[in-house]
């Protein structure tokens, strides 16, 4: 398998996993890219998204959200939309 045949296999699996209601939330993919233990015969693509549930959340947390930091706390709504660190961070790839 080519690496452009693994991106988009990858790419597309993280995507079908998503939950129906949760992928029409999407608005932003991103693609992390590392060759496994510095080793270039083996590419890994991790997949992130972010969707206007998790923008909200970040942007006017509930009274009782635990941030992950105290000091996750955005300057404003395209800091929250945009900047990977108020993402989600759960490693599920949708």
């Amino acid at each position: 398998m080519t690496f452009d045949e693994h991106l988009y296999s990858s790419v597309v699996e993280a995507l079908e996993s998503t939950a129906d209601d949760e992928r029409s939330d999407i608005y932003a993919v991103s693609l992390f890219v590392y060759d496994e233990e510095d080793d270039p015969r083996f590419p890994t693509v991790t997949v992130g998204t972010n969707t206007e549930t998790q923008l909200q959340l970040s942007s006017n947390p509930p009274a009782n959200f635990e941030k992950p930091t105290p000091c996750w706390t955005p300057t404003d709504e395209p800091e929250a939309r945009w900047n990977y660190a108020f993402w989600r961070q759960d490693g599920s790839g949708g």
